[in-house]
């Protein structure tokens, strides 16, 4: 994909078989067979020693950038890997629950533009394996295994292209790096099975997955492999987080506008982007606007990630827009983080206001905050604290509480 021919924005998703010859036109036999050859690259990042009483979190990171197909790929691939890499780097002790303490970080990534290099604490940068198949694989286990060993807590982020089967139990598929063993295209990882293993190795253990890519239609009867043979009598375990709903599309953002930049939006993978957010501040559960640390539980991690992939992709222009992030169903409250920052985005409604051309809300001390947008409906994103706010610059309205990730003011 040229510079020039670049859209800004293109769906996650599978692409059809007819184009899996493609590949083996574009390059000679041995570029693709040297490309395609699991390296020796290292995928630890961070490894760290949490105190004896401390529960060791671990967490895998796979970003699958480059395909087989060059107009499907992500560019920018291996810069969002390392903003995860240094969302949890840098993620304050306070922010972990229960004793929690960061333990280890590995990341499997490919990038169009060339082997992906990740600083993680030492420092330097180091290179990381490809996402294919094999690695990926044996990645997902020892992760699983460890956690379960160590009774400590999982957390992956998986960022690619992926499609869901609608027939014989919606099975989702994800791609990875490389060709399939038959020749036939794409390598891809049966999500759907992946997960029972997961959920049968880690069984008892915090686990929660971060999954963005597409869930649109697969368009082929290809049928890609788990990592284990699956027991599907295993009760459900991990926490699945989807940045689309079922038969949707996740997005990737290669030039965000400038609206969008405003309203926090960065390039690449809308959905994890968001997920990092809500981790970090937007996606808690409190009414107590003085609490000293809010837990950040399933349904308002979901909701502040809706709210802001829907921004997001408004102002990205993208229509007609991605779907809801979906999360694990049923009542869930167990801590996932904590932030000692709760924030909600809010959208202020200027009712019985003459031509309202702007709108500031005023925390406890100045200065004031103005909206992201310059005209009805006013966007901010504030510190979940008591707010007055003011239009046209005249006087403060009576002040208003946020309890949720996203409200709707109507003054």
């Amino acid at each position: 994909m040229s510079p020039s021919t670049t859209p800004r924005s293109t769906a996650i998703d599978l692409q059809p078989a007819v184009v899996h010859c493609v590949p083996y036109v574009l390059a000679p036999p041995l570029i693709s067979k040297l490309r395609f050859t699991q390296s020796l690259f290292m995928t630890s990042v961070i490894q760290r020693q949490p105190g004896p009483s401390a529960v060791p979190v671990h967490v895998l990171i796979v970003m699958v950038g480059d395909y087989l197909v060059r107009s499907t790929n992500l560019p920018g691939s291996g810069a969002l890997a390392q903003a995860v890499v240094n969302f949890w780097r840098t993620l304050p002790s306070s922010s972990y629950p229960q004793s929690q303490a960061l333990a280890s970080v590995e990341v499997l990534a490919s990038d169009p533009a060339g082997a992906v290099m990740i600083v993680g604490d030492s420092g330097g940068a180091v290179g990381v394996d490809r996402p294919n198949y094999s690695t990926v694989r044996a990645a997902l286990l020892n992760w699983a295994h460890r956690v379960k060993k160590e009774g400590g807590v999982g957390f992956l982020h998986w960022i690619g292209h992926g499609a869901e089967q609608l027939k014989g139990g919606n099975i989702v598929n994800l791609s990875c790096d490389g060709p399939r063993d038959d020749g036939l295209g794409q390598s891809g990882l049966d999500w759907t099975l992946t997960l029972h293993v997961i959920n049968w190795i880690t069984a008892g253990q915090p686990v929660y997955c971060f999954i963005d890519a597409c869930r649109s239609p697969k368009r082929d009867d290809l049928l890609d492999e788990g990592i284990g043979a699956p027991n599907l009598a295993t009760p459900e375990n991990a926490y699945v987080f989807y940045s689309s709903a079922r038969g949707q599309e996740a997005f990737w953002v290669v030039t965000p506008k400038q609206a969008a930049i405003t309203a926090g939006c960065r390039e690449h993978a809308l959905g994890t982007r968001a997920f990092m957010e809500a981790l970090k501040g937007f996606g808690p559960r409190t009414d107590d606007p003085k609490a000293t640390a809010a837990p950040i539980v399933a349904a308002e991690l979901v909701q502040a990630a809706h709210a802001l992939v829907t921004r997001w992709a408004r102002h990205q222009q993208i229509s007609p827009g991605p779907s809801c992030p979906e999360g694990p169903p049923g009542y869930k409250t167990r801590p996932i983080l904590l932030t000692r920052e709760p924030k909600s985005t809010v959208d202020v409604h200027a009712k019985g206001v003459p031509s309202p051309t702007s709108c500031d809300a005023l925390c406890d001390t100045p200065p004031p905050v103005g909206s992201e947008t310059a005209s009805p409906i006013f966007e901010c994103r504030l510190a979940r604290k008591p707010h007055n706010f003011r239009f046209n610059g005249l006087g403060w309205d009576p002040e208003k509480l946020f309890f949720h990730p996203h409200m709707e003011l109507y003054n």
